[in-house]
């Protein structure tokens, strides 16, 4: 009898569809050694087969036991073998599966076309560490070379000796070669597992080298894509940079300049890798080599200022090109960089800031700058005559100490009438009040914040002195005119006029005392026409001189009479509006006086249709308002020939003698309003 053959581990294919049985990953092709191995001693009969009793590998002839039936070719035991011989091969592969354990069962096979023969079947399960399929090896043994004789017909007992020791020492000479076989194929396999071994230790290596270049790469493209980032952002900062910049190797040839310095300097793209002495720059600079050379030998930065031919300031910058720091953490010189800043406009500015600086601390206004907690930050020479405080004394001193207890203004509430004059008053370090025109000027910072306030304050303290004098000898002018015109009206209505009225008379009583023809008569008729016009005439003068409604009956009733003769002498429709506002004679004689210039002004210059005078009580001051809708005319425009600006200032000086105020609104085409504005209790009259 064949003695059973060994087999650890022996690894196969996944299915029958993967074609031949290959060695599972990381394990040595033990079905290659027994290719090369078993055909040299003893080659045993049989298939591998899997679960589905798919035929993964042949051993050996198998055709006198196992043959494929007619119709579709497949790879299948079902297709090798029928009847009882496939069921007793499918229940000898279940068993096997089920103990894990080689099963062994003697049957008779018949292939088609062969004849019928006795063998053992021997079913090896096959064991490897990665295989997650059951496999089987299918050995056949055939039973009469070794278990069956021949009956004792014919043949000796002899011979049947000698045939069977010359079996079993065929059979101990096939199993020796099977062993010696065997312990070659465990040698081979331990050192395949050795082999497995370095392997897997020269994989883990190599997956760590992998991972480590995988690493390194990625810190290469990283980096490669941080400097193409880095170049993108010098060339788009260089190209929209407005300053010209000029980068100069060590030997001063040109490395790069941007596209301003192309425009200011004339550099052009055929300049690169040429020394920049080459270029005629339009700078008076006579010591640029020197500077450079300076500046690549010891690293400093020069900083000057340059004019081109054109007279155009600029501040020159020569700085060192320092490169990146080194692994010992030094960098080195390697060339400069020019950059030239356009300051021509600066330099104008502070030009013109230092006249005016000249012009402010020279000037005899005072000029103060305070912060907004009224503490003063600026004095000039023209503040310390003002007020006797020198500058050092007056820095940091509140500027509430020059105001008097009731004209205190913080520089907070200046801050609102920014740009405006306002009359005011000052206290100087002597004690001495002062009037003064207060011009404000707001700075602010770059946040449009007020940060200071800076005042211009002129000494007007004998401009309004001498504007009181003037006033008040205007009054006594007015006074002495209204005084002359009240003789004037008088002789003219009492002297004058009372002869003319004679005259008139004894005219008209000449027809009754002599015979006089009708020529005569009709001429003696004409002549008292003319007198009675004289005698109007003279009424009107005098009447114009010194209203006797004004004398008698108040400033009401004579601008109602003044309005009547004004629509009767010109036409204009003329409406009055008054109350009773209590005005003293000198007050309403000023009043009267205005309105009856504006009607003038009007009858002469407006072209009017209507026109309007409303006298009110407003408080403790009286309003009189003069409007009219005619064609206007732009206030404050020179004065015209016609003497309207002589009219208006002759209005003003009446107002203010008595101490009120005089306003003018018009406009080309909408008309003329005139506001004046008196207080009652100045002039006495009464408040009640």
């Amino acid at each position: 009898m064949r003695k059973r053959v060994p087999f650890s581990s022996v690894a196969v294919g996944a299915s029958a569809d993967d074609g031949p049985l290959r060695p599972a990953a990381g394990t040595f092709d033990l079905q290659g050694k027994l290719d090369a191995v078993m055909p040299l001693r003893y080659t045993p009969t049989g298939i591998v087969v899997n679960a589905e009793l798919d035929i993964l590998r042949f051993l050996g002839n198998i055709t006198p036991y196992l043959r494929p039936v007619a119709g579709r070719s497949r790879m299948n035991l079902n297709r090798m073998a029928s009847g009882d011989v496939l069921q007793g091969l499918r229940r000898a592969v279940d068993a096997s599966r089920e103990t894990a354990r080689p099963v062994t069962r003697e049957m008779r096979l018949s292939a088609p076309g062969a004849p019928v023969r006795r063998a053992r079947v021997e079913i090896l399960p096959l064991k490897a560490d990665r295989l997650r399929k059951d496999y089987f090896l299918m050995l056949f043994v055939e039973l009469s070379a070794v278990d069956e004789f021949p009956s004792g017909a014919g043949r000796s007992g002899k011979e049947r000796r000698g045939q069977l020791k010359s079996a079993i020492a065929t059979l101990k000479a096939s199993n020796e070669s099977l062993l010696l076989s065997n312990d070659e194929l465990r040698s081979t396999n331990d050192r395949f597992d050795t082999i497995k071994d370095e392997l897997r230790a020269t994989n883990e290596e190599l997956q760590a080298t992998n991972e480590e270049l995988t690493t390194s790469t990625e810190e290469v493209v990283r980096g490669s894509e941080i400097l193409r980032r880095a170049n993108n952002d010098l060339s788009n900062l260089l190209a929209n940079v407005n300053i010209p910049i000029v980068l100069l190797d060590p030997d001063l040839t040109v490395h790069r300049f941007t596209p301003a310095a192309e425009k200011v300097l004339g550099l052009s793209a055929r300049m690169i890798g040429r020394s920049i002495f080459d270029v005629r720059l339009p700078l008076r600079l006579p010591g640029l080599k020197r500077l450079l050379c300076a500046v690549i030998k010891t690293g400093s930065v020069q900083k000057l200022e340059v004019q081109d031919y054109h007279g155009r300031w600029y501040d020159l910058l020569i700085r060192p090109y320092r490169t990146a720091k080194s692994t010992r953490g030094k960098s080195r010189t390697d060339g400069a960089v020019l950059a030239l800043v356009d300051v021509h406009e600066r330099k104008l500015a502070e030009k013109i800031l230092s006249r005016l600086a000249t012009v402010v601390l020279d000037s005899n206004d005072a000029v103060i700058i305070c912060d907004l907690k009224d503490r003063i930050i600026a004095w000039n020479k023209g503040a310390q005559k003002m007020y006797g405080y020198g500058e050092a004394e007056a820095l940091g001193m509140s500027i509430k100490l020059l105001m008097p207890e009731k004209k205190v203004i913080r520089a907070r509430e200046l801050v609102k009438v920014s740009a405006a004059q306002i009359e005011t008053q000052r206290r100087a370090r002597s004690g001495r009040i002062l009037d003064v025109l207060l011009t404000v000027t707001v700075l602010r910072d770059g946040k449009g914040e007020p940060v200071e306030v800076a005042t211009t304050e002129r000494d007007i303290t004998e401009f309004r002195r001498a504007e009181r004098e003037l006033r008040r000898l205007h009054a006594r002018v007015d006074s002495a005119q209204e005084t002359e015109r009240k003789r004037l009206a008088r002789e003219l209505h009492d002297g004058v006029g009372q002869i003319l009225s004679g005259v008139k008379f004894r005219l008209q009583a000449l027809p009754g005392k002599m015979t006089l023809s009708e020529g005569a008569e009709a001429k003696i008729l004409k002549v008292g026409g003319f007198l009675d016009h004289a005698i109007a005439e003279i009424r009107r003068v005098s009447q114009n001189l010194m209203p006797a409604e004004l004398v008698d009956l108040g400033l009401e009733a004579a601008l109602q009479t003044l309005c009547r003769e004004f629509k009767e002498r010109s036409g204009v429709k003329a409406t009055v509006t008054t109350v009773p506002t209590g005005a003293s004679p000198e007050l309403g004689l000023a009043l009267f006086r205005i309105a009856q210039e504006a009607l003038n002004n009007i009858g002469k210059h407006s072209k009017a249709t209507t026109a309007s005078v409303a006298l009110s009580r407003e408080g403790k001051s009286i309003a009189l308002i003069v409007s009219d809708n005619g064609t206007g005319f732009k206030p404050g425009a020179g004065r015209s020939a016609s003497g309207r600006g002589l009219g208006l200032g002759n209005m003003r000086q009446r107002a203010e003698s008595v101490g009120g105020s005089f306003e003018v609104r018009s406009s080309r085409g909408a008309g003329t309003a005139l506001t004046i504005r008196v207080p009652l209790s100045g002039l006495g009259g009464s408040a009640s």
